[in-house]
């Protein structure tokens, strides 16, 4: 239950933190959750659940909002027969992207905590 509510403040603060900043902004939040964390899996679990949270809605978002032109397109480029297959995929990349910064994150601490 903790790990849900986590994930959802640090969803809301990465949110916001993309408003004034590029896309990618949410691998460096990412990467920062293991301090907040006590074990591998709750990291791990806290980056990817936030940063699912944060995309996957705003990319549905946008495809209704008007995008749809966009969405078609694009997946047609790829070889995708349907819009809402792009935004899987791209969830499911945002999803790896956030492992790999909390999982990195998470042995950069504790190589830090373990040299001192």
């Amino acid at each position: 239950m903790q790990i849900i509510l986590k994930s959802i403040i640090l969803a809301m603060i990465m949110a916001t933190a993309n408003v004034f900043s590029d896309w990618w902004t949410f691998v460096i939040l990412a990467f920062i959750c293991p301090w907040f964390c006590n074990n591998l899996k709750d990291s791990i679990l806290l980056a990817c659940g936030a940063s699912l949270l944060l995309w996957t809605p705003l990319l549905i978002y946008y495809y209704i909002d008007g995008g749809n032109i966009l969405f078609n397109r694009v997946s047609q480029l790829i070889g995708l027969n349907h819009p809402f297959l792009l935004i899987l995929f791209s969830s499911i990349l945002v999803v790896i992207l956030g492992f790999l910064a909390s999982y990195s994150s998470f042995y950069l601490k504790d190589y830090y905590d373990n040299k001192n």
